[in-house]
């Protein structure tokens, strides 16, 4: 409260004898005075100080008044983008991971990835590995169907939106695997030989499976 250490005839001052206002504002809009004389500072200011100007006059003579500012620094909140653990993708079906940023925090608490104020927004640094591609608005990477086995390593950065250049990278690996392949065995009735080749009338492929899945000779 702007008025806890100001006096009136050396002892403290009586907030009923005396009236308040604001006679310089904040510029930046952030610092606000209260008729109670306490101060309010608005959401997401960015780093910075913060001044107004206020001014006391004594109701019994109106002309008797003083000014004094209120001061404010607010300073950078830390932001600190944490390694993850992805769990591994199956590059023939593809998928997407979990958010990269479920454990990073700006100022100590988790963020909202967005384009306001007091959100965060993600970027790669440097080029996504083919076959990756990042979601910006979630966070998460979605794997590409048919991107081949490996330990994809990508550097994120995060960037706190009401400071500019207030950013954090890290870098994890999205771990992609190879396909579920399944050779079923082919077993195949006695057959009388002959002079001449003969067709068996199997595929050995027929009941063999990719994913769960009918085998695409393709693929193989």
């Amino acid at each position: 409260n702007v008025l806890d250490n100001d006096t009136k005839n050396g002892a403290k001052l009586d907030p009923s004898d005396v009236t308040l206002t604001e006679s310089t504002p904040d510029p930046k809009g952030y610092l606000t005075l209260n008729p109670d004389g306490t101060v309010t500072l608005g959401a997401n200011p960015p780093a910075g100080s913060y001044e107004l100007t206020y001014t006391i006059c004594e109701k019994l003579n109106p002309d008797n008044c003083k000014s004094n500012t209120v001061t404010v620094t607010v300073d950078l909140p830390a932001i600190d983008a944490v390694a993850d653990t992805i769990d591994p993708i199956n590059g023939n079906i593809g998928g997407t991971t979990l958010a990269l940023t479920g454990n990073d925090t700006l100022n100590g608490k988790a963020f909202t990835i967005g384009a306001d104020p007091g959100e965060v927004t993600i970027s790669i640094v440097g080029t996504l590995p083919a076959g990756l591609t990042l979601n910006t608005t979630d966070g998460t990477i979605t794997v590409a169907p048919n991107t081949p086995k490996g330990n994809y390593s990508v550097e994120y950065r995060i960037c706190d939106n009401t400071n500019s250049g207030n950013c954090d990278s890290v870098t994890i690996t999205v771990p992609v695997t190879v396909g579920d392949l399944v050779a079923n065995a082919d077993p195949i009735g006695s057959v009388a030989g002959s002079n001449a080749p003969q067709d068996l009338g199997v595929n050995v492929l027929d009941n063999d499976t990719k994913n769960g899945a009918k085998l695409d000779p393709s693929d193989v």
